[in-house]
């Protein structure tokens, strides 16, 4: 499970990466982990704001973190 700082410090990490390739402006977290009331079944409900003249329905993305400790991945589908 991963806490609320810790998921607001991976998408700190991949900030420059998401306005690169997605042309992402904002990004944040809403429901539990917003919160800080997630459980272990949670998932992490994220929603980025498009740059200026962006379309908003650019190709889907995710990240994991292998281990608490280990780097993010970001993947697209």
């Amino acid at each position: 499970m991963q806490s609320r700082s810790n998921v607001l410090a991976t998408l700190a990490d991949l900030k420059d990466e998401l306005a690169t390739r997605f042309h992402v402006a904002k990004i944040g977290v809403f429901g539990s982990v917003s919160r800080d009331e997630q459980t272990p079944e949670s998932d992490i409900d994220i929603q980025g704001l498009s740059s200026p003249g962006r379309s908003a329905f650019s190709p889907s993305w995710s990240w994991r973190r292998s281990s608490p400790t280990g780097s993010a991945h970001l993947s697209t589908w």
